[in-house]
């Protein structure tokens, strides 16, 4: 049996295992990639639908959110204009910040599509080591040199070149037996053997051209895997680029609606951290007024003490006993005085907290105007002061510049009073007072 019988089954089973490797990976690679592609495009489509959408709800906010403010003029007259800049960028940063969410999954995908492809020429170049060690080895099992040498030495000139290889010795060596008459059945014998040991190593040739041919296809496939590895790293380093700048205008527009926000918030909290510092003042006073009222009260009673002492001892010392009375008069209208002070002082209170409620409303009002729309206004939360330390700050710092100025009627020794008296309370941790 020569070595044709055994090798041939076997090649066939590798060249079916081959080819069915083969149109596995480029189903698998072809599959991948319209899945890629397919999700590329779902993302593509569904960042134009954003921004479509985008200003279809905020021409439905404009609307709706003109309705809910004309309903208090005073507020849209100050506010209406700011409060629609607002809602078109707080839309405007939404939009952007689901397209950033969509085009981060598609730089995922891009890297993903980058390490898959990475992942196949790997293996693909893996084979072809495998691939040429094999073929090294059967063309080693080819060569004839050792067998052509031989011949030589036997001194026969039988036409053999070192050139020739086991294909072109095999068809020398059979014209060499036709040529030979009956009577050269000693030559016929051992060209006959020598022609056996050549065709075993010729029966190689066709594996080795097989194999030979497998190879050029995987560098085809590594040349066409490269161009679009390539293709998706150029795509990849656009998407980065175009996610930079989406970055900054995120940022951009963050500060601009962070401004937008103070501006807005400052339409109810500067009045109210005013009205706030009037209370707090007046809470002082009533503070102070409480305290003079109890010393007054606690005076006239040792005065009515001293008259009672005086009275038990029937003392006939009418100038002190008239001095005595004379102040007991005086202190209890003194708290009487201090009474109505006191009066008047809850009467304020309750006006500023009534004026304050005004504005806690509008601020309600306005808070749930954009609620309704799926707008929120950001806060002063993240901020480094709130918005009631800052106004504190500005306004002290506006009466600073007054008195440096000698500017008259354009603040009170009164109005710094009640500010700072609002910034130590603040300090104490009695409250921000204006979220």
């Amino acid at each position: 049996m020569s070595v044709f019988d055994y090798i041939l089954p076997h090649r066939l089973l590798i060249n079916k295992s081959l080819r069915k490797e083969a149109e596995s990976l480029k189903s698998k690679i072809s599959t991948y990639h319209a899945n890629y592609e397919n999700m590329i495009q779902v993302c593509q489509i569904e960042i134009r639908n954003k921004e479509q959408e985008k200003d279809k709800e905020y021409e439905s906010v404009k609307n709706k959110l003109s309705l809910d403010l004309q309903k208090t003029k005073s507020v849209f007259d100050e506010l209406g204009k700011k409060l629609m800049q607002y809602a078109d960028e707080f839309l405007q940063h939404k939009c952007l910040k689901e397209t950033l969410k969509l085009m981060l999954t598609e730089k995922s995908l891009l890297i993903e599509d980058s390490t898959f492809l990475s992942n196949q020429l790997s293996l693909i170049r893996e084979e072809i080591e495998i691939l040429i060690d094999r073929q090294k080895e059967l063309s080693t099992n080819t060569k004839v040199k050792d067998i052509i040498k031989l011949a030589n030495l036997s001194g026969c000139d039988y036409g053999f070149s070192l050139e020739d290889d086991a294909k072109s010795l095999l068809e020398k060596i059979n014209e060499k037996i036709k040529e030979l008459d009956n009577s050269e059945y000693i030559v016929f014998s051992a060209l006959s053997n020598l022609k056996s040991i050549v065709q075993e190593r010729a029966e190689y040739l066709p594996l080795i051209k097989y194999i030979n041919w497998l190879i050029k296809q995987k560098k085809q496939i590594i040349t066409d895997l490269n161009k679009k590895k390539q293709d998706t790293i150029n795509k990849l380093s656009t998407i980065k680029s175009e996610i930079n700048e989406l970055r900054g205008e995120i940022t951009i527009l963050e500060v601009s609606l962070n401004k937008l926000a103070k501006n807005i918030r400052y339409y109810w909290s500067k009045p109210i951290t005013l009205i706030k510092a009037d209370i707090a003042y007046e809470y002082q006073e009533k503070t102070n007024a409480i305290q003079v009222k109890q010393d007054k009260i606690n005076e006239i009673k040792e005065v009515q003490n001293e008259l009672r002492s005086l009275a038990d001892m029937h003392s006939s010392d009418q100038d002190k006993w008239n001095t005595l009375k004379d102040r007991q008069t005086n202190l209890q209208t003194d708290i009487n005085t201090m009474n109505e002070e006191i009066r008047a002082i809850n009467s304020i209170i309750l006006q500023k907290k009534n004026e304050q409620k005004i504005w806690f409303d509008k601020k309600n009002n306005i808070y749930n105007s954009l609620k309704n729309n799926n707008i929120y206004l950001l806060s002063d939360k993240n901020q480094k002061e709130s918005d009631e330390e800052r106004i504190i700050s500005e306004r002290l710092f506006e009466i600073k510049n007054l008195k440096e100025k000698r500017r008259e009627g354009s603040y009170s020794t009164q109005e710094e009073e009640k500010l700072l008296l609002l910034r130590r309370d603040i300090k104490k941790g009695l409250g921000r007072g204006n979220k």
